[in-house]
C-alpha cells in the first residue's frame, strides 16, 4: 500500500540523503550532494550572485596590495619564520658611512644602534691599553724633534712611553742608540748634547 510522504517520519537533511528524479520517463535516486553540483551561477539569487562578485574582486585586488607591518600582527612576526640567511644586508638597514650595528658602552640592553668609531674604541677600551690618537688625553701619540743641542721634555700631564734617538747634525750620522722610558708628564727625558738632533715619539699612557 503507498504510504503518503506526509506520513513519513521527520528527518534532518544531509548531503547523503536521495531523492527521487525522473529522466526520458525513467526514475532514479539521485543524492543531494549531486543536486549542489549541478547548481550553476546562473541559477543563483541576485544576492549571493553579488555577493560572489564582491568576493572575486577581493580575490584579485590582493596580489597588487602593498602588505605593511601595520597589517602584521606582532605575535605573528617572530624570527623562527625567518628563513637562515633569509635577511641580506641590502634588507638590513640603510646605514650612514663608517658606522656599525651594535650597542654603545653603557647603553644598557636595546635595540641595535649605529656606532662611531669612538664608540668602538671606547668599547676596546675595556679590553686593550690605550690607543694611538690625535685627541688629548690617554691615548695621545706626540712625535717630536729637538734643535742640534737642546734636550726634550715630555708634554705636561700625564705618563708618557717615550722613544727616541740622536744623530750627528753634521753628518746625520747616528750618535747614540735607541733609547725608551716612561716618565712623568714634564719630566726632562733627554739632557741636550752639542751638535745632536734628538727625535722620537711620546706615547700617553694614563
Amino acid at each position: 500500500m503507498p504510504i503518503r510522504i506526509d506520513a513519513l517520519a521527520a528527518g534532518i537533511a544531509n548531503r547523503a540523503h536521495v531523492l527521487p528524479a525522473m529522466k526520458d520517463g525513467a526514475t532514479v535516486k539521485l543524492a543531494i550532494s549531486a543536486l549542489l553540483g549541478l547548481i550553476e551561477r546562473g541559477d543563483l539569487p541576485p544576492d549571493v550572485e553579488s555577493a560572489l562578485v564582491l568576493a572575486e574582486s577581493a580575490l584579485q585586488s590582493i596580489p597588487n596590495l602593498g602588505v605593511t607591518t601595520a597589517k602584521i600582527a606582532d605575535s605573528n612576526v617572530t624570527t623562527a619564520k625567518l628563513a637562515d640567511d633569509g635577511v641580506t644586508n641590502p634588507k638590513l638597514a640603510n646605514m650612514a658611512q663608517a658606522t656599525v650595528k651594535g650597542r654603545a658602552s653603557g647603553a644598557g640592553t636595546g635595540d641595535p644602534a649605529d656606532l662611531a668609531a669612538a664608540d668602538l674604541f671606547t668599547i676596546l677600551n675595556g679590553v686593550f691599553p690605550a690607543r694611538p690618537q690625535a685627541a688629548a688625553g690617554a691615548g695621545q701619540v706626540v712625535t717630536w724633534a729637538t734643535s742640534a743641542g737642546n734636550g726634550y721634555s715630555a708634554p705636561s700631564s700625564g705618563t708618557w712611553v717615550v722613544i727616541w734617538a740622536g744623530y750627528l747634525q753634521s753628518t746625520a750620522a747616528w750618535a747614540a742608540g735607541i733609547s725608551i722610558a716612561v716618565v712623568a708628564g714634564g719630566s726632562l727625558v733627554q739632557p741636550g748634547s752639542s751638535g745632536i738632533i734628538f727625535t722620537g715619539v711620546a706615547w700617553r699612557i694614563a
